[in-house]
């Protein structure tokens, strides 16, 4: 993993390791959070461990689940792990951001293939 993308991998498992520990998630040994958010969110709890030690950073797929079960605009989380650039964000507040303009955030800018995409994710995830 290029240092970029280490430290990309660092400051996201910071920030997800603060977001779970306020959202009540008990990230000790024995708490049993890691294992229920995991399952929460929909992603392999080996995965959420190193995301959470920070020696790898999610794919765009999980951090979508992530963002999702937590609640927040997944597009400055594609800038924390590097995915996009932080110049890409779009000005002003971030909550409420469609599926859409996500996708346009990561360059889908075409009606047709947004739709083609956003029609891939239902079908694998299940989701409306």
């Amino acid at each position: 993993m290029s240092t970029d993308n280490t430290r990309a991998a660092e400051v996201f498992g910071a920030w997800l390791t603060d977001q779970l520990t306020a959202r009540g998630y008990d990230l000790g040994p024995r708490g049993g959070g890691r294992s229920r958010f995991a399952h929460d969110a929909g992603v392999s709890p080996q995965a959420l461990g190193r995301w959470l030690r920070g020696v790898e950073r999610p794919t765009t797929t999980a951090l979508g689940k992530i963002a999702e079960r937590l609640n927040v605009p997944v597009t400055p989380l594609l800038a924390m792990c590097g995915y996009i650039e932080p110049g890409e964000l779009p000005a002003g507040p971030t909550t409420g951001i469609t599926r859409h303009q996500a996708l346009e955030a990561l360059g889908v800018t075409d009606p047709a293939h947004q739709q083609a995409v956003l029609t891939m994710i239902r079908a694998l995830t299940g989701g409306p």
